[in-house]
């Protein structure tokens, strides 16, 4: 009669697997941060009415934080929002900033809007912007990349 041994390595498999996962996360995090900075580099007037020292506050304030499921890429800045939708009537501000009694009409400035600056202490005026996307591209325009570097990380165990 012949003998078989079974060895149950269940527990080192799905180590090995949790750790590929956690590096590729990481991994996708980093890109993903840095294609995020780099589509909101300051465009100057002509590409983008938002002024540069604002998209470079908030360029600068882009992170990534990747959990035992996910990876996050985005800003702690309450502007950043509207970097990456612009402002419109059909987006409303956060309850906290203070909106203008400007009607749309003529030279009225249509979307004017109002912020305080929580890290000047200032308030500061909106005016309308079209929206320069950079969070949702940097994963959308680099899925087959991402995808990519999960097959490589779990290739490696």
């Amino acid at each position: 009669m012949t003998t078989v041994d079974i060895t149950d390595n269940s527990a080192e498999v799905r180590a090995a697997l949790e750790q590929a996962k956690a590096r590729a996360l990481e991994i996708i995090g980093g890109k993903a941060e840095s294609y995020a900075k780099a589509l909101c580099a300051p465009r100057g007037p002509k590409g983008n009415p938002f002024p540069t020292a604002l998209a470079a506050q908030v360029r600068n304030s882009i992170a990534h934080k990747a959990t035992k499921d996910g990876v996050a890429v985005g800003s702690n800045l309450d502007i950043a929002v509207f970097v990456e939708l612009g402002t419109s009537k059909q987006y409303k501000a956060p309850p906290d900033w203070i909106q203008t009694d400007v009607k749309p009409g003529p030279n009225s400035g249509l979307d004017k809007w109002w912020f305080y600056d929580k890290r000047k202490g200032e308030l500061r005026i909106g005016l309308p912007m079209a929206p320069t996307p950079y969070l949702r591209p940097a994963f959308e325009k680099h899925f087959d990349e991402y995808k990519n570097i999960i097959e490589n990380e779990l290739k490696k165990g």
